[in-house]
């Protein structure tokens, strides 16, 4: 749709997203009985924020305390009405929980689907999908497998938990040309894979979707290597609705959904910045019926890409990938930032490893780095990758 309006879709894009912010505004300030004493003390009135470049005028950000305290004070709709709920796995504290419509689910999978599709996805794909089917709340699978419904691809529901050589036989008897699932694992399938199939690239995986966890550009060229497939990353958390961006044939940022608005902000002082400048990115929800977020805090550290079209044709906004989380950086030794993602993106790139703790310690006046790695290849015979994660302690 957006590639055959090409230019005209440039235009009014922005223009579609203002009205549905004041939509969206107008929505919760009524509705939603958080948003309602939010709006009715911030600094600006809903109906005076007319577009997206109003929004830092309200002065107030959505923290994930708020919505981890009582999810509920969020909802603009009767609780009869959510058909869905999403629950983050917690790693970071208590669960948070999002509440979607049947309306807001159907325009989510419709999203996913029109990606998907813009991605080269056709009908003689066969999508293997390996994201965790355990937890009943976490619906990547299921929203990917509706969304491939709808456009009339098949999909093979492997998920993380079967054995390395089960899945190698799964790809082979369904004829899977497309991989989803999160960087680690997909490391891992790479490397016990080729005990079985020591040439990958014979299984006929084209293209591999990777998302929820940070990766390196060395670790793109090792997979791409490796399988012979194109690989893509995409953005997504449970607040958003898991579908927030992802990234077209040029590989040059990630395209972000057009029912989402980022702003990309400092994370000590809230301060807005420019497009290109890196910060902790900023989301509001745009036509979401149960649940809007306006200026939620994401946590995630990235850039607003400047505004202009993509050599692909899809006229969206993009940012650049994920750097790390704003909660997890640490300052080490005379003032270093380090990001834990920074270690798993150079350690992604190493073939030989499968797996690795980390643990930051103290010793007299000095900090203290500690790495433990799994691997089942003698240390003597590792060839570091060529990747731009650069760690000083």
């Amino acid at each position: 749709m957006w590639r055959r309006l090409g230019p005209r879709c440039h235009a009014w894009l922005p223009a579609f997203q203002d009205v549905l912010l004041r939509q969206t505004l107008r929505a919760a300030a009524r509705r939603s009985p958080f948003y309602k004493r939010l709006l009715m003390d911030c600094s600006a009135t809903a109906a005076s924020i007319r577009r997206v470049s109003d929004l830092p005028r309200l002065g107030f950000f959505t923290e994930p305390s708020d919505l981890r305290h009582d999810p509920m004070q969020f909802l603009a709709v009767p609780p009869n009405l959510v058909a869905h709920t999403i629950t983050t796995a917690g790693t970071t504290g208590k669960p948070k929980h999002t509440y979607l419509t049947a309306s807001d689910w159907r325009r989510l999978t419709d999203l996913v689907a029109l990606g998907m599709q813009l991605s080269g996805i056709t009908k003689r794909d066969v999508v293997h999908i390996l994201y965790c089917y355990a937890e009943t709340d976490w619906v990547v699978g299921p929203l990917l497998e509706t969304a491939f419904r709808r456009l009339g691809v098949p999909t093979v529901q492997a998920g993380n938990a079967l054995p390395i050589e089960e899945q190698v036989r799964l790809m082979r008897s369904r004829n899977s040309t497309v991989l989803m699932g999160t960087p680690s694992y997909l490391h891992r399938l790479t490397e016990e894979a080729q005990t079985y199939e020591p040439d990958l690239r014979s299984l006929g995986i084209r293209r591999m979707f990777l998302g929820a966890e940070a990766w390196s550009e060395a670790f793109r060229q090792y997979l791409q290597q490796r399988w012979g497939a194109r690989v893509y990353d995409s953005y997504g958390m449970t607040e958003m609705g898991l579908a927030g961006g992802t990234e077209c044939d040029p590989q040059d940022g990630l395209h972000t959904s057009p029912y989402l608005v980022f702003e990309a902000i400092d994370p000590d002082s809230g301060r807005a910045l420019e497009p290109g400048q890196e910060g902790e990115l900023v989301v509001t929800t745009l036509r979401r019926e149960a649940m809007p977020l306006i200026r939620y805090r994401t946590g995630d550290i990235a850039a607003l890409l400047p505004a202009k079209p993509c050599p692909c044709g899809i006229p969206t906004a993009r940012i650049s990938r994920i750097k790390g989380r704003s909660d997890q950086m640490v300052c080490l030794g005379t003032g270093e930032n380090l990001y834990p993602s920074d270690i798993e993106k150079a350690l992604l790139g190493m073939p030989a490893i499968s797996g690795y703790q980390l643990a930051i310690g103290k010793q007299g006046y000095k900090d203290t780095l500690t790495l433990l790695i799994e691997t089942e290849t003698p240390p003597n015979s590792w060839r570091m990758p060529s990747c731009s994660a650069c760690i000083r302690v």
